[in-house]
């Protein structure tokens, strides 16, 4: 009991210096980073669920050209969560991860086109 007690507190401790790392570099700038934070608003793992700062974590990296946050911040719009809901903006920033080649953003526009 005392071996898994001290095994969590490890683990606890190395996933909240990885978390601290992530926020350091986002908050420097890098787009991944940034990106990754932003997912972890959203999803609220490893952060308590935040829709608002998830949405500016997100529009940082998709600012910097990170495709896989344009189609999520373009998700975002879409659904209202976060940020006021704005099918344009959403179309928006669908369109700019789609010519990257995302597919989700792909399917999306389709989908909205269709």
């Amino acid at each position: 009991m005392i071996f898994r007690s001290i095994a969590l507190g490890l683990l606890l401790a190395v996933c909240a210096l990885a978390q601290t790392r992530v926020r350091e570099a986002a908050e420097k700038g890098d787009a991944e980073a940034q990106f990754s934070l932003g997912k972890t608003y959203w999803f609220g793992e490893g952060a308590a669920q935040d829709y608002v700062e998830s949405a500016r974590w997100l529009r940082m990296a998709a600012e910097q050209g990170h495709a896989v946050a344009q189609y999520f911040l373009g998700a975002i719009y879409e659904s209202g969560r976060g940020v006021p809901r704005n099918d344009a903006e959403a179309a928006r920033w669908f369109r700019k991860a789609a010519d990257q080649g995302e597919a989700n953003a792909q399917f999306k526009l389709g989908v909205k086109y269709s």
